[in-house]
């Protein structure tokens, strides 16, 4: 993450495109959200929604993002106590392995967000990784990764047009101004350069998984997907190169088939605006054993799994590539 200072505002526009062709699609009591927290992960967000009773969840039809009002983001205690979970910093994962077609062994790289430096892995000796989390700072140099706590806005404000890539991976959901934050990667790259980015796929797994905490506010405040991830390019003055939506990763095959599970026998569990949430104590146990179910179902179906088509787009993440403009040719 990048930023430390918890925001709340109400967006009257868009906050990518400008456009205020908004639609209030849904609510979320910020009670469920608090309630949710403790259940699924034993954090109490409750003092970042003091004063606000519900969360609008905002659609833009003009550029098809959506993002909830007010913008509630997490600050540096949120995050610090979601880093003690083990598996919340990834040592490994597919949205790599993507990003790296696009980055040659002798290109100066900065990753915005970068928490241990994982990515530091697949980049050569000019990596650069921004932070704010100082244990995952001080862990990330244990591994000899270059990561240091600095703010974006005061990086790129001191080193302009310095990097051949920008990259930020599961980063841009958790920000409350993403047209600014991708102009400033934009304004750390060179002409010619690359930002890189990917996010939850609201086409993917995530936008049809219930109860899932860690994709809503104060966690995530922004749901993406091709248009919407192409409106945001548009917007920074960037041109699109790519896109990139993963498949199911084998770690995920049982988020899968849980879904799918929802969808056959208990449609009334898809995630939709409006049921994000669902927390009465039926349908939270039925939520849970499909849930399980699929987990347990992931192991004995994965050689199938992992040859079907079927999974191909459908993963959690989706990966855009950006290009900054050559520089103009004197007449």
């Amino acid at each position: 993450m990048t930023n430390s200072i918890a925001e709340s505002r109400n967006a009257p526009a868009c906050i990518v495109c400008g456009s205020s062709s908004l639609v209030d699609v849904g609510d979320i009591a910020a009670a469920d959200l608090v309630r949710g927290y403790r259940k699924r992960f034993g954090l109490d967000v409750s003092g970042h929604f003091s004063g606000t009773a519900k969360l609008s969840e905002m659609h833009c039809r003009a550029c098809d993002l959506r993002f909830f009002s007010p913008i509630i983001t997490g600050n540096e205690s949120f995050y610090r106590a979601l880093a003690s979970l083990a598996w919340y910093y990834m040592a490994e994962k597919p949205e790599f392995a993507i990003a790296r077609r696009f980055v040659k062994t002798a290109d100066s790289v900065l990753e915005v967000g970068a928490g241990r430096g994982a990515f530091a892995a697949y980049c050569g000796r000019q990596y650069v990784g921004l932070e704010f989390n100082p244990e995952a700072v001080a862990q990330a140099r244990c591994f000899d990764a270059n990561v240091i706590v600095e703010p974006l806005e005061k990086h790129a404000l001191a080193h302009p047009a310095s990097y051949d890539v920008c990259c930020a991976f599961q980063v841009l959901e958790h920000v409350a101004d993403p047209k600014q934050f991708v102009a400033s990667m934009a304004a750390a790259t060179r002409p010619g350069g690359r930002v890189i980015v990917s996010v939850p796929n609201e086409a993917g797994l995530p936008g049809g998984t219930i109860n899932d905490f860690l994709n809503l506010p104060p966690h995530h405040v922004t749901r993406w997907n091709d248009r919407s991830l192409g409106a945001l390019a548009t917007a920074a003055g960037l041109s699109l190169e790519a896109f990139e939506s993963e498949k199911v990763a084998v770690y995920h095959h049982g988020w899968y088939l849980a879904v799918e599970l929802c969808k056959l026998l208990a449609p009334h569990l898809m995630a939709r605006p409006g049921n994000r949430v669902r927390l009465g104590f039926t349908d939270y146990a039925l939520w849970r054993a499909l849930w399980l179910l699929g987990r347990s179902g992931a192991l004995i179906l994965r050689p199938l799994l992992e040859r079907t088509d079927r999974l191909r787009g459908r993963g959690h993440t989706v990966l855009a590539v950006m290009r900054k403009g050559e520089p103009t040719t004197p007449a």
